[in-house]
């Protein structure tokens, strides 16, 4: 598959260079996948459209600072595996145990003793301007500056979104289960 992403680099010098980062970087956009998907075929999906993306913008990649590349590749990768997640409209675990762990902006624990299903099915039950954000934060694990670019409003207002988005799941969950803090 490598060949296919070498046909879109016209000079030779970026191509040999483009092999170097391949074989350099591939376990780690692989291990990056893996956060994302259990299934190999999405990895791999995500894995070619990343590569892809990378190959058509080689010219501003090799421009980068060597400290820089790493970080922007992981970032290319982790937003192919998004789209496939918005594509097949799935998404990965929550959380891995029976006890969901959330933490509060004042670093206190809420252990939420609720099935991951049924909490997914909260999240989404929300408001749309909280259950995004929750969603965003959660589920795909974007930082509150990924999500202001991707959804054009400011850091802060992502902020003020997701502490009041928790408070109503709180608030959900205690109504329904009889949780209290």
């Amino acid at each position: 598959m490598i060949y296919f992403y070498l046909t879109l680099l016209e000079n030779p010098e970026n191509k040999a260079l483009f092999i170097e980062m391949y074989h350099s970087h591939l376990s780690i956009l692989t291990r990056t996948g893996q956060r994302f998907f259990s299934e190999p075929s999405f990895i791999e999906d995500a894995l070619q459209m990343a590569w892809e993306s990378i190959a058509r913008s080689f010219s501003k990649i090799s421009s980068l600072p060597p400290t820089e590349v790493t970080p922007y590749l992981v970032t290319v990768m982790k937003n192919k595996c998004k789209d496939i997640l918005r594509k097949e409209k799935k998404y990965v675990e929550l959380f891995t145990d029976e006890v969901a762990v959330l933490e509060d902006d004042f670093s206190e624990t809420i252990f939420i003793e609720q099935d991951y299903q049924e909490l997914v099915a909260l999240i989404r039950k929300m408001p749309d301007t909280y259950r995004e954000v929750l969603e965003r934060r959660l589920i795909l694990e974007e930082s509150n500056i990924e999500i202001a670019k991707s959804m054009s409003i400011s850091e802060a207002l992502v902020a003020k979104r997701y502490s009041r988005g928790r408070s109503l799941l709180i608030e959900s969950l205690s109504a329904k289960d009889g949780y209290y803090e």
